[in-house]
């Protein structure tokens, strides 16, 4: 079976997913596999890339003993630097190991490997490497969204749930309010870097359309915030790591946030509404 392996470290959590969900599409679709090392860190936390020796899709079971098993660390070092060998001596027409590259971050950039072009060279090769993070194609990504779900599903976190429970113990309805500032000052001009007070302005919007019962906001975000500034509207701090809080914001009843990977993933997971501020 023809196997697709990523040979970079892609960015944080949410770029992550969103390449591997993508990938584990097109690997559906047309029958490959989905090697993924750099996906090491975090693989404890998910259903499918827990399982097995090392990330991959469709779930690998371990063939090694125990004693004999490389760790998913080494696994991926190893990995990375033959990737990048064979990337220079062999380029994207080398008939050994081919490899496919993107070379951007835009959607100008997106790579479809369902494409003839991609697919005769992914299934003449026993493996093919890819390097880059605009593989797409959406339309397998929702027809395929059931099993991506599934295999990407979070192990259970019952702190995070018993958070949750309490904070919807007196029939609210939560919104996870995703701040994302930090990088986003520079990016793209500052374009997505919002104040505070258009998050809160926004927040106050979403308690008039909601409508019914109380409204609880959990505040997501990559720096400390003053809470004080939302005023009068009943916020909370969000569970506090990368992990914990994508849970939970994959549990909420509505989203609000600038474009991220991170609570765009968190919305398509857990099927939520997401409120995108793109100005």
């Amino acid at each position: 079976m023809p196997r697709l392996i990523v040979g970079d470290r892609l960015g944080q959590l949410g770029n992550q997913q969103i390449l591997f969900a993508h990938l584990i599409a097109f690997a559906q679709e047309f029958e490959w596999e989905v090697e993924f090392p750099a996906f090491y860190e975090h693989r404890s936390a998910f259903w499918g890339p827990s399982h097995g020796n090392t990330t991959r899709f469709p779930i690998a079971h371990n063939a090694l003993p125990k004693r004999k098993e490389i760790s998913c660390k080494v696994r991926f070092t190893i990995m990375n630097l033959v990737s990048r060998a064979l990337r220079r001596v062999a380029p994207v027409t080398g008939r050994a190991i081919p490899s496919i590259a993107c070379g951007g971050h835009t959607p100008d950039y997106d790579i479809d490997l369902s494409e003839m072009r991609y697919r005769s060279k992914i299934d003449r090769s026993f493996a093919t490497l890819l390097f880059g993070w605009r593989f797409r194609n959406h339309e397998l990504l929702a027809k395929h969204a059931d099993t991506i779900r599934f295999y990407l599903a979070f192990h259970a976190r019952p702190e995070v749930d018993a958070y949750l429970q309490d904070a919807r113990s007196d029939g609210a309805r939560i919104c996870g309010v995703h701040i994302r500032r930090g990088d986003y000052a520079d990016y793209k001009g500052g374009k997505y870097y919002f104040s505070l007070e258009r998050y809160a302005e926004l927040m106050r919007q979403a308690v008039r359309e909601i409508g019914e019962g109380n409204v609880k906001f959990i505040i997501f975000s990559d720096e400390v915030i003053d809470l004080d500034k939302f005023g009068e509207l009943n916020v909370m701090p969000a569970p506090g790591s990368v992990i914990d809080d994508q849970y939970a914001l994959s549990r909420v009843d509505f989203i609000i946030g600038p474009p991220s990977t991170f609570s765009k993933w968190a919305a398509y997971i857990g099927q939520i509404p997401f409120f995108l501020i793109e100005n």
